[in-house]
Order: C-alpha cells, then structure tokens, then sequence
C-alpha cells in the first residue's frame, strides 16, 4: 500500500472522538502504530482492546488515503509513458524531416552541375515550400491520432459489482449484521448508484456504511450513535 514516492497520509477530525476516550500513553502507541501502518503496512499487535477498536475505526481513513495516492502516482506514470513515446515519435520525425531536406538538397545540387544551370527559378522553390508544409501537416495530423489512440488504451477498467454469494462472504467474514440479501437487492434495483445518483466505485467500502446505521438494541439507544462509542459498549470498555 505504502510507496518510496508517497511521503504522509491524511487524516481527518472525525478521529478525534475516539481519541478523547484514551489516555496520553495509549494515544502514544496508537500513533506509532498508524505510522507504521501507513509506511510500511505493519498490523500492529496490541494488548489492548480498546487500542484495538480505534485503530480499526482509523484504519479505512488510512486505507482510503492509500488508494487515493495509488491512482495519482498510477495516473503520473501512465501521462510520463505517452509523454515518452512522443518525445521519441518527434525525434524521428524531425531525423526524417532533415534526412528529406538534406536529399531534395542533393538532388538540386546534381541537376545545378549536369545542366551548367543557374539558380532555381522563383515558382521552383514556391513549390517545394508548399510540399513542404502539406508533409509538415501530414506528420502533425499522425502524432495526433497516436495521441488519442494511447489516452483510449489508459481509459480505466469499469466497475464490475459483485455477487450476492460475494456479498454474503464478506458478511459472514466481518461479522456483519447487514442483511446481504437486502444489500444486495437494493444496489442492483439501483443500477448500483448511491443516494445521490453517483456510480458505485467501492460496494465493500458502502457496507461498511451500512453497518454504521443498523439498528441498536434498546439498551443502547442512548449513545451518541459513533460508531466508535457503540464498539466499546459492546466490549464493555465504556
């Protein structure tokens, strides 16, 4: 997840609830484990189950960021790549360009020598100019289809949405109490596009919104409905 390239990660406020619920040494070893988490995708191992749940609170944010970082450096190579190839296809061009040159140049300087000839006659070099710039145009009009053929080739990979059998899977891996089927059914009756009418790009990342709003048991329908808060009632650490 974490490259030689990306230098940080991004963080947002809404971690800040979960921290207040810490003391200063375990926020400590909270942050040490983020770090090593980001740069060098280090699960981190504590005895600690309060520790535990912020850091899985944290985790997508850090996640998140990663894949972010992943399409712009992805995006970068893929822009360098044509960029290349171009700067090689222009080389070549403006070699054959001078090879053409230094020929026609050839050329005129024999026919000067057989003919004991004066200098080419005004209407001559008109002509080549014009040669010239329709060869100049044809090579330009080249490149640029080269152009639009490489950007259509790095056109990203569509969404393809998942199973009922994949959505049941991940469920039953994260103990999840979203019901798959509804889930399932609800995002295919929708084209799989969210409230807003937005494509869905990450279906697992909208089940984990989903879980956020499941319904509480009456006993705790006091909290402040933070997930985070919910998780360490559950563990009694509240």
């Amino acid at each position: 997840m974490a490259t030689k390239e990306r230098q940080g990660f991004v963080l947002y406020h809404e971690i800040r609830k979960p921290l207040e619920l810490l003391d200063d040494a375990q926020r400590g070893r909270l942050f040490m484990a983020i770090l090593n988490y980001s740069e060098n995708q280090e699960e981190p191992d504590f005895d600690d189950a309060a520790l535990d749940i912020a850091f899985a609170f944290i985790r997508q944010s850090l996640d998140n960021s990663a894949e972010a970082w992943e399409e712009t450096r992805r995006k970068r190579a893929v822009s360098g790549s044509i960029g290349g190839k171009q700067r090689v296809a222009n080389q070549a061009n403006a070699s054959d360009f001078k090879q053409s040159q230094a020929n026609q140049a050839n050329a005129s300087t024999s026919k000067q020598s057989q003919a004991n000839a004066s200098k080419p006659s005004k209407s001559s070099k008109l002509e080549l100019e014009h040669e010239l710039e329709l060869e100049h145009e044809l090579e330009l009009e080249h490149e640029h289809n080269l152009e639009l053929g490489d950007k259509k080739k790095t056109r990203a990979v569509p969404f393809t949405p998942p199973t009922l059998e994949d959505v049941q899977a991940y469920c039953k891996e994260r103990s999840s109490p979203v019901d798959p089927k509804k889930f399932y059914e609800y995002f295919t009756a929708g084209g799989w596009k969210d409230a807003k009418g937005n494509p869905v790009r990450n279906w697992k990342q909208k089940l984990l919104t989903w879980e956020q709003y499941q319904p509480q048991p009456a006993a705790q329908q006091k909290t402040t409905g933070n997930p985070f808060l919910r998780l360490l009632e559950q563990e009694g650490l509240k």
